[in-house]
């Protein structure tokens, strides 16, 4: 599922776990800070990316921290384009 450049969103929609079969969740270059532990709950998510998402992306700490909250899911934090400077 594709939720990629929209500079609008900053939550994941609720909805997304009724979608029992998702593999791969694709978010870049939107202006998320964090994610729903509702996504844990999705049997077959194995893939996240999050690039351009510059509040998690610049953070290494941040980055870590997603990974251990979900240890089954592969993260693509590739930045595509430079992150403004804070």
């Amino acid at each position: 599922m594709r939720f990629q450049w929209n500079l609008n969103l900053k939550t994941i929609p609720p909805f997304i776990v009724n979608l029992r079969e998702l593999r791969t969740l694709k978010l870049d270059g939107n202006d998320l800070s964090d994610l729903p532990s509702f996504l844990s709950a999705l049997p077959k998510l194995t893939r996240v990316t999050l690039g351009n998402n510059c509040s998690i992306t610049q953070s290494a700490t941040k980055m870590g921290e997603l990974q251990k909250r979900f240890p089954r899911i592969a993260f693509d934090f590739t930045d595509e384009y430079d992150c403004p400077a804070r």
